[in-house]
């Protein structure tokens, strides 16, 4: 080609990507107040990045631009968009290559990916596309590279299969995929665990929604397909890292620069944690910003020698050997156990089962990376309920059976932790007290009765435990103690037992007494009236939050399930139970609506249970001199005093 020619082309060329650049800042200008601070900040980037090879005079207009709107001054703008400064090169007395400066997160990267030439590269949500690049802006204008593939601990999604305009993905069809591929692969429980792992799996990819995440812990002994769950999770979670060590170098290093799902194939946890003394890191993973300090350089002055580490991270464990109970740790993970699975055919899942399903789950997450997702309820109060709430705000996006099954595993585990805690030191103390609550006098409760009730309630076989014993759980549970000239006592102090009788007890209701549990949830709060209707039919009606009965009695009581609708605009539940004597304890009914069989207590030490059954005839007619109403608009005010016998002809006790 003639020069002149050649460089005419040239010079078309170089005007038109100045006038697109021009264009671009134009129009970033026009949109800038409705843009939402991240894209401002990658729209803004990006203009920059594409500044660099312009002329001077091109970046002085594109600054006067945003100077005129007074987005940014036209001198930060030509600082973000000078050219970088050439690396100086290897010399004999320098002799090392410039260090390319390596990430794996910033704000808009949706992942890591592999290119056409089979090198790593940036998926990144930009307005309603995902881009590719091999090279980003990040702050403080310093270009970014993806790693090396082998110094990547995950597999990459090629590029092709997310690149382009942003797309809607069935969630309900890619749950259902995920929960066949986790069936195919494992055995687990109940159905419930499956749509958990996809919940668990699908919450991964939205990190960036999130302070805190619920653990996993598959437990049993070999050959239960624990490593396999795993394998599963690996190939499927948001950049998991599966390992068998608990290399606290290595945890930091993961956490801090992949954010991604860290999995833990243990035989025991416990040594491992004794010999490593990493148990603060596992504690720390569940919730973000939680930090752990390490001292790594011991000979630094002072605030120099300790660095602080934020390892925060999905994490699931498989574990051999149970943690002990009451362990910290017990209660940042959902414990489950696989049944027997030998002899079982599981398929593998092969790669491009995993690369289709983890494509769409990128694409998911690119949908969603600048969307917040719906709100949810906790489901219970505590730890475990704010580490399961990003569980319930993705379910929310989900056909409704993922939510339900959530509720029923949490509803489970909170009455396992229940029985648990009413067996331990604090639970026998509080039972006790419960058990002894008539006899006290002036405000006051001999510690040594109370020692004589939990020796006479302990087994033949359990040693006797003395008053000294009794009063140290006392003062850890905050009850305060006193002493005259012959005893000690405690300080019966309602305001501070009945919170623990609610959480160490499920106190017996006296045979022949029934209760009615009333429901009410307006637009500004819900309320519970608890109506105990004794044989000579009298009736106390006690008003309280429904979460203070019990924590598994509130996911029941919901405004989508067994409802009506009151005239006050409320809505209505009613539940009720009869006690059988000697018996307490909540038992939600099943699922199926078939009668529980009783339950021994000689092989399940728990005090009783009952059955609770809701309504579904209305409430009966109102007695003589009150307005009649209809069944499904009755009064809240009037429902506590129209029940009575005649309504809870379908309760039954079961023990």
């Amino acid at each position: 080609m003639h020069r002149s020619t050649k460089d005419k082309c040239l010079q078309e060329a170089q005007d038109q990507a100045r006038q697109a650049v021009i264009a671009f800042a134009e129009a970033l200008v026009s949109d800038w107040v409705s843009l939402p601070p991240p894209d401002q900040d990658k729209r803004l980037g990006s203009l920059a990045f594409q500044s660099r090879h312009l002329p001077d005079s091109t970046r002085n207009v594109i600054g006067g631009l945003l100077a005129k709107a007074k987005i940014l001054s036209k001198k930060e703008f030509l600082k973000m968009a000078s050219p970088p400064k050439p690396e100086p090169e290897a010399t004999p007395t320098n002799g090392k290559e410039p260090r390319p400066c390596y990430s794996a997160v910033f704000p808009g990267l949706v992942d890591l990916v592999e290119d056409d030439n089979g090198e790593p590269a940036f998926a990144i949500a930009i307005d309603d596309q995902v881009e590719i690049h091999k090279e980003w802006i990040g702050q403080g204008n310093e270009p970014l590279k993806p790693p090396p593939t082998d110094r990547i601990p995950f597999s990459l999604v090629p590029a092709q299969m997310i690149q382009g305009p942003l797309e809607d993905v069935d969630i309900g069809e890619l749950a259902q995929e995920l929960e066949k591929a986790f069936k195919d692969a494992a055995v687990l429980p109940s159905d419930e665990h499956y749509k958990l792992l996809v919940l668990w799996t699908l919450a991964t990819y939205m990190l960036e929604n999130t302070r805190y995440f619920i653990g996993l812990l598959f437990l049993g002994p070999p050959e239960r397909g624990k490593s396999r769950l795993l394998k599963a999770l690996a190939a499927l979670c948001y950049r998991a890292w599966k390992t068998e060590t608990l290399n606290e170098s290595d945890i930091f290093r993961f956490t801090e620069r992949v954010h991604g799902t860290l999995l833990l194939d243990l035989y025991d946890v416990m040594s491992k944690l004794d010999h490593t003394g990493a148990i603060d890191i596992l504690l720390a993973l569940p919730e973000k910003g939680t930090k752990v300090a390490r001292v790594t350089k011991p000979d630094a002055p002072a605030f120099e020698d300790t660095q602080y580490f934020e390892p925060f991270a999905p994490c699931a464990m498989a574990l051999n050997k149970a943690v002990p109970q009451g362990h910290p740790l017990a209660t940042r993970f959902i414990q489950i156990i696989p049944p027997e699975a030998r002899g079982r055919n599981f398929q593998d899942l092969t790669p491009d089962r995993i690369l289709g399903l983890r494509a769409r789950l990128l694409k998911w997450r690119a949908l969603w990376l600048y969307r917040p997702l719906p709100q949810a309820e906790k489901l219970c109060d505590g730890r475990l309920g704010d580490t399961t709430q990003i569980l319930a705000r993705v379910a929310a996006l989900m056909p409704p059976e993922y939510g339900q099954a959530l509720a029923k595993l949490i509803r489970g585990l909170l009455a396992e932790r229940a029985r648990n805690e009413e067996e331990s030191r604090e639970g026998r103390v509080v039972r006790a007290l419960y058990s002894l609550r008539e006899q006290v006098t002036d405000g006051r409760l001999s510690i040594r009765i109370v020692t004589e009730e939990i020796n006479r309630e302990a087994e033949s076989d359990d040693p006797k435990i003395s008053s000294v014993w009794v009063g140290r759980v006392c003062r850890t549970l905050g009850i305060p103690l006193s002493r005259d000239r012959k005893e000690r006592f405690l300080i019966w102090e309602d305001d501070l037992l009945i919170p623990l009788f609610q959480r160490y007890t499920s106190p017996p209701t006296p045979s022949g007494k029934y209760c009615h549990y009333c429901h009410t949830v307006t637009d500004e709060a819900q309320g519970l009236d608890i109506t105990e209707v004794s044989p000579d039919d009298s009736k106390v009606t006690v008003k309280t939050d429904p979460k203070i009965l019990s924590p598994i009695l509130s996911p029941d009581l919901t405004i989508d399930n067994h409802s009506a609708k009151g005239a006050s605009g409320d809505s209505v539940t009613v539940m009720t139970v009869k006690s059988g004597g000697g018996g307490g304890g909540y038992v939600p009914s099943s699922d199926s609506g078939r009668e529980e069989a009783p339950r021994d207590r000689e092989s399940e030490p728990d005090p009783g249970y009952w059955e609770s059954l809701l309504q579904s005839e209305p409430p009966p007619e109102p007695p003589e001199g009150q307005e009649e109403t209809d069944p499904e608009l009755i009064p809240i005010k009037n429902l506590a005093e129209q029940l009575d016998l005649t309504f809870t002809r379908k309760s039954q006790w079961t023990s």
